[in-house]
């Protein structure tokens, strides 16, 4: 938490509201995915789904160049780019 915190590559999820609305991020990078919550999300980022547990988090890989919407459960939550 602490190496995502200050690199500022983090997804916080608030009642599957994404904070920060937008990220840009360098291809191969990593970023944090961070439920907020007491409640479990299902968390989609282009075609990978993560099921966060409550207080949960999953660490992922931006592999692919574009921009991606992130879904909560659904329903749009944040934007995601990765540029070269």
């Amino acid at each position: 938490l602490a190496i995502y915190g200050k690199s500022g590559f983090r997804f916080q999820f608030v009642k599957c509201s994404g904070t920060p609305g937008s990220l840009s991020i360098k291809k191969g990078a990593k970023f944090m995915l961070d439920n907020r919550e007491l409640k479990a999300h299902t968390i989609v980022v282009k075609s990978q789904t993560f099921k966060l547990p409550a207080y949960g988090f999953a660490i992922v890989t931006a592999k692919d160049l574009g921009t991606y919407n992130i879904t909560c459960d659904g329903g749009g939550a944040a934007n995601l780019n990765v540029e070269n």
